[in-house]
């Protein structure tokens, strides 16, 4: 059932893909995929790897993850260095979307849900930039072959299944709790389809259905 959409790479691999702007430009296009010069990246609390992959390989920015964020990538706008009062350590923020703080850990590189509330914890999207880059290009790689083959809701289900597990297997403390985002992102999309996945889903080919 699972052929390669459009002639790009595999979602459903489970061995990490090594992407490149150009890989980037080629599914999403040059208008929604922003590199930063290394001037305006040097004063973020970055780890290395994200100062790479922003300089280098690019952020995939529109909705429903990133947001539009016209400014993107202008001085003084985003991203930006960013504290938490009353919290340790200093976070890379890379988008504001609807009161989500989409932004990067500088000891750890973790990119996470920043919560500004004390009381509230912050919650874990990624291990790494370029880990939360590969998803969403995963994810948009499913979309696509759903809609190029026309799957139906079973189908579809079936290949998300596929997706979880390909990227579980490439980032697991993303998928470590269940209100980590992608766990909870992939259960949402699996109630869009009619077909709600059980926590955790079974592998291909033993896959059960509530």
């Amino acid at each position: 059932m699972s052929e390669q959409p459009l002639g790009l790479p595999c979602w459903w691999s489970a061995v990490p893909l090594e992407l490149s702007y150009h890989e980037l430009v080629g599914l999403w296009g040059a208008a929604h995929v922003y590199r930063l010069d290394a001037t305006l990246v040097e004063p973020l609390p970055l780890p290395a790897d994200a100062r790479q992959v922003l300089t280098q390989v690019g952020l995939p920015v529109q909705e429903p993850w990133l947001g539009s964020n016209p400014g993107y990538g202008q001085e003084g706008r985003l991203p930006r260095p960013v504290e938490v009062p009353g919290r340790p350590g200093r976070w890379c923020l890379l988008a504001e979307d609807g009161g989500r703080n989409w932004s990067v850990a500088e000891q750890s590189g973790e990119v996470v849900l920043l919560s500004v509330d004390r009381s509230s914890p912050h919650v874990l999207v990624n291990s790494s930039l370029r880990l939360f880059v590969e998803f969403l290009y995963r994810l948009e790689l499913w979309y696509r072959h759903r809609d190029a083959k026309g799957l139906s809701e079973l189908e579809a289900g079936q290949e998300l299944v596929r997706l979880w597990t390909a990227l579980h297997g490439i980032d697991p403390p993303a998928f470590a709790d269940p209100d980590h985002v992608w766990p909870a992102f992939l259960v949402d999309v699996g109630w869009q389809l009619g077909w709600p996945l059980d926590l955790p889903p079974q592998l291909p080919g033993t896959t059960t259905w509530r």
